[in-house]
């Protein structure tokens, strides 16, 4: 799940400069505003704005959501919880319990070239492979009944990582929402560079996604 950091106000437009790790965070808070990802990244820590308490609120109401969810798939299936370890030693844990074929991994971490994902689930799909997904506190659909576009882009990235990792059960996740509903997203292009046709060049491809199926949770 992610937390949106709170910096200066949100404005309309922004510089974003490169950064070494790229992670879904920053493409959540792109999606909402590019300056918040330039001030999170490069502002002076001790000009960002107190946390006012409706923020508070509603990270804690996300937080108490996601336990509910984590501790009702607890009881269902063996789940091994990684949330209460250091960032740097939650990828070589997942690697780990992906090796050991766990049935479900609580927030892992997964990087490869330059991108890293903290994915709330991670689920044994088939033999050595897995899919993830994220868990939400709001409704996970736009009002156009897509899937909201900070989400998608948030699990795409995730998707994109464990794909390169070797360890991805195909190009789709899911968003686990406050409706207790289970919305699967494909995501149909992989991010970056094709390959060129022959006598021609490479170009980038937007990711693209949509919702193909919602399942009610029981």
């Amino acid at each position: 799940m992610t937390s949106v950091s709170q910096t200066s106000p949100c404005c309309a437009h922004g510089t974003l400069r490169a950064k070494r790790t790229i992670t879904g965070s920053t493409l959540y808070d792109a999606i909402q505003c590019l300056k918040r990802v330039d001030l999170d990244a490069f502002g002076e820590p001790a000009r960002r704005d107190a946390v006012n308490p409706f923020l508070q609120m509603l990270w804690e109401r996300g937080t108490a959501y996601e336990r509910e969810v984590i501790a009702k798939l607890g009881r269902q299936e063996r789940l091994v919880d990684l949330s209460s370890l250091p960032a740097d030693e939650k990828e070589r844990e997942t690697a780990k319990a992906m090796l050991e074929r766990a049935p479900l991994i609580y927030s892992g971490g997964i990087q490869a070239d330059g991108l890293l994902g903290e994915p709330d689930i991670l689920r044994l799909e088939r033999q050595n492979y897995y899919v993830l997904g994220d868990i939400k506190s709001g409704a996970g659909e736009a009002p156009s009944g897509k899937l909201k576009k900070q989400y998608a882009v948030q699990v795409g990235l995730y998707v994109d990582v464990l794909e390169r990792t070797g360890r991805s059960a195909g190009r789709y996740g899911f968003i686990w929402t406050s409706m207790a509903r289970r919305s699967r997203t494909t995501f149909r292009t992989r991010v970056g560079k094709t390959p060129p046709r022959r006598g021609g060049t490479c170009t980038k491809k937007r990711a693209t996604s949509h919702l193909t199926s919602s399942e009610a949770e029981a």
